[in-house]
């Protein structure tokens, strides 16, 4: 059997926000002077409040040309796999079967996004440490596992292509169907996280992490006028 495999991923980013929520002009040294409320946007409704999305499948161009966010719905079977089986037979010459193209969509959605606090002491302000990060940590890894499990993906063999069951022994394009799913959830998942950890590297990407800066802290006393 010989395979040819191609595997389209998308990931999809949420924005990340902050709310002034408390404010104090004091004076100790560790006292609060400012606190925000941070938690990352919201993708989509249909994802929850998940800070990112993978996506495995066919998206169409107008996806991307759109500004909000991919729908799982509009999520299409992509090819996958290209298969061809050869068959010996006894006294004749091998019969080759194929290609079979094998389809896969699954989509999964990483992270949850907790509400946090970030806060500023005067200390922090008058030291210079005006920029605190924020967010999730490691939520890549659990997010492809996701979505090369089992439970997340659907497999079939692409419309039109049934015809080649005829010249296949009874259940062997079946068998091959069944241990699909595990087989390439075992194979992939570790070099597909690699690989997005190594690209989002490359373009200064952190995944579910958000850095606010406070630029100026001013105070003044209250005066009454007339």
């Amino acid at each position: 059997m010989t395979t040819r495999l191609s595997l389209p991923i998308y990931l999809e980013l949420a924005g990340a926000t902050a709310t002034l929520d408390a404010m104090s002009c004091s004076e100790g040294p560790n006292d609060l002077v400012a606190e925000f409320i941070t938690t990352p946007t919201p993708l989509d409704s249909s994802n929850g409040t998940a800070i990112a999305a993978l996506y495995i499948g066919d998206l169409s161009s107008t996806d991307f040309a759109s500004s909000g966010a991919v729908s799982p719905s509009d999520l299409g079977f992509a090819d996958i796999l290209d298969l061809e089986i050869t068959l010996p037979v006894p006294l004749l010459p091998d019969i080759t079967v194929g290609p079979i193209t094998v389809q896969m969509r699954s989509t999964a959605t990483i992270g949850q996004s907790g509400t946090e606090r970030v806060s500023f002491t005067r200390t922090d302000i008058e030291a210079g440490r005006t920029t605190k990060r924020f967010g999730s940590e490691n939520a890549l890894t659990s997010g492809v596992a996701s979505l090369m499990s089992e439970e997340t993906t659907e497999f079939r063999i692409k419309p039109g292509r049934n015809d080649l069951r005829s010249g296949l022994p009874e259940g062997l394009l079946d068998t091959i169907m069944s241990a699909l799913p595990g087989q390439l959830a075992q194979s992939l998942t570790a070099p597909v996280d690699g690989l997005l950890d190594a690209t989002l590297a490359s373009i200064g990407v952190e995944l579910g992490t958000g850095h606010l800066t406070v630029e100026a802290l001013h105070c003044e006393r209250a005066q009454l006028v007339r």
